[in-house]
């Protein structure tokens, strides 16, 4: 047996055991210690498999919800392919006013959305771009085509641009 102390990280032992705390995330930590020294000949602290166990488990859930997150839109685009798919735009102003704080900000982006002429949603974003070219960008990489009323198909009973 080692003792290689600091040399074992909970990352180390924690991308050594990604798959199995994936396949069974109530294994115990005493289990993990008695693998981990018969696997890999090594002596880890209770501790150390702690906190290796709670990395894998934080990098296995964030993977988990990007993928079915991205995956949800993607699969509804693909099985229903001629609908069209809007985004709530309190959303989308919930997480842009985590970056871009300010009334004017807010009363921009909620005219922009509520625009009926694409013509008016631009001249919006333009007064959007002057005040912060980043903020312009965040808002046109959302899709406005999602959000916005200027860009919804005519002729749906609800044109409201928020859920």
């Amino acid at each position: 047996m080692f003792k290689f102390g600091s040399l074992v990280s909970p990352e180390w032992i924690g991308r050594h055991y990604i798959t199995e705390i994936a396949n069974t995330p109530k294994m115990k930590l005493r289990d993990m210690i008695a693998d981990i020294k018969q696997r890999l000949r090594c002596v880890v602290s209770i501790g150390q498999v702690r906190r290796a166990k709670k990395w894998a488990t934080e990098l296995i859930e964030g993977k988990l919800t990007e993928h079915y997150a991205r995956g949800l839109v993607e699969a509804v685009k693909d099985i229903l392919p001629n609908v069209e798919h809007r985004q709530c735009a309190r959303h989308v102003y919930a997480n842009f006013k985590k970056a871009y704080t300010g009334l004017e900000f807010k009363k921009l982006f909620w005219a922009a959305s509520m625009s009926c002429v694409e013509s008016y949603f631009m001249r919006h974003m333009e007064t959007i771009k002057k005040l912060s070219p980043s903020a312009y960008d965040y808002l046109m990489s959302r899709q406005p085509k999602t959000w916005c009323r200027a860009y919804f198909d005519r002729g749906y009973a609800c044109e409201a641009v928020e859920n």
